[in-house]
């Protein structure tokens, strides 16, 4: 993981200025090592262990429960790593 943002879906637009994956897909044949995947994670509630100011072994058991937590998941096709710059995530 090299950054997290967790929020209401109501303000994912606002944060993820660059989410047109259109504009940064990775091309059949030009795939790099640094390109990235989004991963969006449907929450059944929010979990102070993805909060930016949180310590690792509370990063570590908010993954941990993902699997009790999680509603839904979604990743996006390979993307150039630009992708995420200028997204309000934290690293």
């Amino acid at each position: 993981t090299s950054c997290l943002w967790m929020g209401r879906a109501a303000d994912k637009s606002q944060k993820f200025i660059n989410y047109n994956y259109e504009d940064y897909r990775v091309p059949k044949g030009q795939e790099s090592e640094y390109d990235v995947y989004l991963v969006e994670i449907d929450l059944q509630q929010t979990n102070d262990g993805f909060k930016k100011d949180a310590d690792s072994l509370s990063k570590r058991d908010a993954f941990i429960e993902l699997s009790v937590n999680s509603k839904a998941v979604t990743r996006s096709p390979r993307l150039k790593v630009s992708v995420y710059q200028n997204t309000n995530v934290y690293g």
